[in-house]
């Protein structure tokens, strides 16, 4: 990838390294990473900005994961990505509002949003759908069964 998204993966490593206990720890750098790559497969299958939904994916459950708070955790993982990338200035602020509304929106698996929040929000499906194959996560079934036809998985 590219040196902003190799300062962004920086960035969120280095805030998960404080989570504790060391499981949640592992389990933030392993859905996170998993997230981002999943992104980065899918806009590549769809057309989109590879780097931008890498990053988007990097910031989607950071502010969870250093936190412990769930709720409105999309929220804040919002907030949270719009004060790095302001503060860095990598990013013009059409990529910013991109990558800050798609972990906006992530969690609303339900509706439908621009193409960089529907490629989040698919990639943390897949991610849910690859560390569980039998289970879907409440209110992911619908959009689990269209991703695995686009990708041409059985269902």
């Amino acid at each position: 990838m590219t040196e902003r998204y190799e300062a962004v993966k920086e960035y969120v490593y280095g805030n998960l390294t404080a989570v504790e206990p060391e499981r949640s720890r592992n389990e933030g750098i392993r859905h996170i990473t998993a997230v981002s790559q999943y992104a980065i497969l899918l806009a590549h299958v769809r057309g989109e900005n590879a780097e931008l939904a890498g990053v988007a994916g990097l910031f989607h459950d950071l502010y969870a994961y250093v936190t412990g708070i769930r709720k409105n955790h999309a929220a804040g993982g919002a907030a949270l990505a719009k004060k790095w990338l302001d503060e860095t200035g990598l990013f013009t602020e059409a990529e910013k509002e991109a990558i800050v509304g798609a972990v906006y929106y992530h969690s609303e698996k339900q509706k439908t949003h621009f193409p960089l929040d529907e490629i989040l929000k698919d990639a943390d499906v897949l991610d849910h759908l690859f560390m569980n194959p039998g289970a879907v996560i409440m209110g992911e079934r619908e959009r689990a069964e269209r991703l695995m036809g686009e990708l041409h998985f059985s269902t």
